[in-house]
């Protein structure tokens, strides 16, 4: 696979960049953000990476020498945002009062600090490959989860808000596969090793493993799960939740309070006992 040729035809057919963008580019030291900021550093100008601290161990630090190293070698802007910086914890901090699964507790934090992060780009772009969508939509469906469905495709954004940054995939189809082998060949530096606190959902895990399944003997079908998905959501309306603003921060939220500042106040309330 052209991995060049199919980033830039779903850039076409979907819309999801122009060259006039201002463009921020998500990048945690992965095959995935690091292969796609490699591809549309090739065409696009205006591009930063974006890069948010979370503060797990040195794995956050290993994973910000290898972009910042990358980043300098190719002449691309880096901007650095650290959690700790921005909410006073760090996302192992949150964890240890939270509990439940770090990997959820990390994408709602990693989420809202991206989005405010971002403001002042056209566009921020993350790594989500054909894989990531595939698995998504299963689940999504197997849970009857509609409002979530809705913010699957290329382009996830679902809501129009002054303070939301439009989120574009350009890899959206692209296997995992095939992200590797183009950052491997094409001697891209990535963090190799899962992240310390990593723990994939069983759910996740066991659609994973049934789609590799189903993909080695029927191949295309996570290709043909993510087309026939498109092409359903096209013109339905799938029952979104209607957008109110978070009492706490004022940021968009699907409730009174958002799923971050939930988790801010139990970390706050709990370090200051603690101090």
């Amino acid at each position: 696979m052209n991995v060049e040729s199919v980033v830039f035809e779903t850039i076409d057919k979907y819309n999801l960049l122009s060259e006039a963008d201002k463009i921020a580019v998500a990048v945690s030291g992965g095959k995935d953000s690091m292969s796609i900021l490699h591809v549309l550093s090739s065409k696009y100008n205006n591009i930063t990476a974006l890069f948010v601290d979370v503060g797990i161990e040195t794995f956050s630090d290993e994973s910000f020498e290898i972009v910042s190293s990358f980043c300098s070698s190719q002449g691309i802007p880096l901007k650095l945002v650290r959690l700790k910086d921005v909410l006073g914890f760090t996302t192992p901090e949150a964890v240890s009062v939270i509990g439940g699964k770090p990997c959820t507790t990390c994408s709602v934090l990693k989420r809202y600090v991206l989005n405010k992060s971002a403001r002042g780009f056209d566009k921020l772009v993350t790594g989500h490959n054909l894989d990531d969508a595939a698995e998504s939509i299963l689940m999504n469906i197997f849970k009857a989860n509609m409002s979530s469905l809705a913010s699957l495709g290329p382009s996830s954004g679902i809501m129009h808000d002054n303070k939301f940054v439009s989120r574009v995939k350009p890899l959206y189809f692209v296997p995992e596969k095939e992200v590797l082998h183009y950052a491997v060949n094409h001697k891209l530096p990535f963090v190799s090793h899962p992240c310390p606190l990593r723990g994939d959902s069983p759910f996740r895990y066991y659609v994973k493993q049934r789609l590799n399944a189903l993909e080695k003997d029927f191949p295309n079908v996570k290709r043909n799960i993510v087309n026939a998905f498109l092409k359903f959501i096209k013109g339905k309306s799938l029952n979104l939740k209607k957008l109110s603003y978070c009492k706490y921060c004022g940021e968009p939220s699907s409730s009174d309070i958002c799923n971050f500042c939930k988790i801010r106040l139990q970390v706050e309330r709990s370090l200051k006992n603690v101090r």
